[in-house]
């Protein structure tokens, strides 16, 4: 076997596993949940008692010479009687029989290859089970030819067999006495007389003889479908409760249901949860995930929890080419949280935004991008903060990046930076006379981050960014900037994206992991692939850390375990930025390196258009 097949069998054998792995949870809490449930129940559940009969069909076991057929026609009657004791013709005599409406669990098996039959009754009452027991074979006795009238007239044949065979008994004593007597006789008057009595006797005894044996042939004696009472029932015996295998069964059961609910709620599941799923179902990279972004906690206990050891350069303590500022300061109160590449440089969304801009630079090797379209199959997945941090990821690498806000239905920059919205994108394509289009973008929080916001909104959004102006735009900001960032509305509602995306380098798809439908996530890539866009990847936002995030779950942890060992910086910087010189038309756009300062970490730019 090849180490390829070996690879897909490993794969198909983690398919089956990862939903078990991905509710964990659920599965746990079942198994508890039963198992706690069944201990409860077993505490609080009433003694019980076992009565057991023993009863055997036929007289094959008195007979010195049974035959094989009445052995099997024995072996048949007692299956029948078996299922007999079960219906309503036994019991419900018997709990007329007790004066009762309502009999005990019972049951009755057959002895596996002999004519015995077991009864069992189990209730809470000893001595009531033995009574049920007793009615229950009283009722099959009633049922079958030893019933109420036959055994009366049984009993009327067996008195008269028993006479009939004490006149027999007396009949041959006689004839033995009258022989003797022959023998010491002399007249032959007195023997012809003694003769004729002993024949007289003798036709007597044949007579009764006869009638014996036809009033034999009435009896039940040698009957195969008759009913004895090998054990009578006795007082009931406590049962075991078992309960190990009480629990055991309990906590298999509760696995078993949740597993089978783990299942369904995967099959029934059309979201995307992991970057193997993007793969095999739309051929695309996933370039990153993103975890869920705590915007709401409160800012001094992130700080608190993210804040890094700090650690002494052997400079004075100063990290060079950084603006020094107080650990304890509070972050500036009118920069959003949600931009945590600003507020927490060192959490795993931080980090997420670095990988993601250090895979898009490695798409981008043999299809440069320079402008990038960020769109979501739905709304309200998140791209206009992935836009954000993603810009500001890359701005942070040295790059000078401009933000573009085209979504002019419900646009989102200007809210995420706290921006005015009065001069924007469509102000800058319908121009306006004296103002240079840097006058149409405002400063973000980095000196080298500009944002252009959408700017008043339009009636006709499409046939805008479709316009040749809109090209043109997009060229004349490219010339300033060596990265754009374009935030676009969702893809499958509106064409918008569209067309952007036959204006721009590539496309960035923002997926809610967990949540986004695959059917519409198809049709949205089919979409922008029939306009022929270049999808750069995928990015899967607001990963859970745990749950069905169990594949941003190893990352999580490696951050805080790991991270920290490998990073040097014994001062928290402002806003989380290393310090970046505004670009000079001297200098052809680029950024200059300060003269005996050194590269800030990070400072590779992304490959020109």
């Amino acid at each position: 076997m090849t180490p390829a097949s070996n690879d897909g069998d490993l794969n198909s054998l983690m398919e089956y596993i990862n939903p078990l792995r991905r509710w964990w949870w659920l599965l746990l809490a079942s198994t508890l949940v039963a198992t706690v449930s069944m201990a409860i129940a077993t505490f609080f559940e009433p003694p019980q008692y076992s009565s057991r009969a023993t009863i055997m069909i036929g007289a094959s076991i008195r007979d010195p010479n049974p035959n094989s057929g009445e052995l099997y026609l024995a072996q048949q009657l007692v299956t029948t009687y078996v299922d007999l004791i079960q219906r309503a013709s036994v019991r419900e005599p018997a709990m007329a029989t007790l004066g009762m409406d309502w009999l005990p669990e019972y049951s009755a098996r057959q002895v596996p290859g002999t004519q015995l039959m077991e009864i069992n009754v189990i209730d809470t009452d000893p001595v009531r089970a033995q009574a049920v027991g007793q009615a229950l074979i009283e009722q099959l006795i009633a049922l079958s030819p030893e019933g109420a009238q036959e055994q009366k007239r049984a009993d009327f044949i067996e008195q008269e067999l028993d006479a009939l065979q004490a006149s027999i008994t007396e009949t041959k004593t006689e004839i033995e006495r009258r022989q003797s007597d022959l023998a010491n006789m002399f007249s032959a008057r007195q023997i012809a007389d003694a003769q004729n009595q002993i024949d007289a006797l003798q036709s007597k005894l044949s007579s009764l003889q006869s009638n014996f044996t036809a009033l034999l042939s009435t009896t039940q004696k040698g009957a195969v479908n008759t009913i004895t009472v090998i054990e009578p029932p006795a007082v009931g015996a406590p049962v075991a409760n078992n309960l190990l295998y009480k629990l055991l069964t309990a906590a298999a059961i509760g696995f078993l249901l949740a597993a089978g609910g783990a299942y369904l709620i995967e099959f029934l599941d059309k979201s995307f949860k992991n970057s193997d799923e993007i793969q095999q179902r739309l051929g695309l990279a996933t370039l990153g995930a993103v975890p869920e972004i705590e915007s709401d906690r409160p800012q001094r206990e992130r700080n608190w929890r993210r804040r890094p050891k700090q650690d002494k350069d052997v400079q004075g303590g100063v990290t060079r080419g950084a603006t020094r500022r107080d650990p304890a300061a509070p972050m500036p109160a009118d920069i959003n949280p949600s931009l945590v590449m600003v507020q927490d440089n060192q959490s795993p969304a931080a980090e997420a935004f670095r990988v993601l801009r250090t895979n898009i630079q490695f798409a981008a090797v043999a299809h440069p991008v320079k402008s990038l379209v960020v769109s979501s199959a739905l709304p309200s997945e998140g791209k206009s903060l992935v836009t954000a941090n993603l810009a500001i990821a890359a701005a942070q690498a040295g790059n000078r990046v401009v933000i573009m806000d085209c979504d002019l239905h419900r646009p989102r920059q200007h809210h995420i930076f706290g921006l005015g919205n009065g001069l924007g994108v469509t102000t800058a394509l319908l121009g306006i006379e004296g103002v240079a289009l840097e006058q149409f973008m405002q400063p973000g929080p980095l000196p080298n981050l500009r944002v252009m916001t959408s700017g008043p909104l339009p009636p006709n959004a499409a046939e805008l960014l479709g316009s040749e102006r809109m090209r043109a735009l997009i060229q004349a900001v490219g010339q300033q900037a060596d990265m754009i960032v374009i935030d676009s509305p969702p893809a499958s509602v509106l064409a918008d994206t569209a067309v952007l995306a036959h204006q721009a380098d590539g496309v960035l798809l923002v997926l809610h992991a967990g949540r986004t439908d695959r059917d519409v996530v198809k049709r949205t890539v089919a979409a922008l692939q029939q306009v022929q866009a270049h999808i750069v990847g995928v990015v899967l936002n607001r990963m859970p850390t745990r749950g069905h995030g169990y594949y941003y779950h190893y990352y999580y942890y490696y951050n805080y375990d790991y991270a920290h060992k490998y990073y040097r910086r014994d001062d928290l910087l402002v806003g989380s930025a290393l310090p970046v010189t505004p670009a000079r038309p001297a200098t052809n756009g680029k950024t200059p390196t300060p003269e005996g300062a050194p590269l800030p970490t990070g400072s590779e730019k992304l490959p020109p258009r």
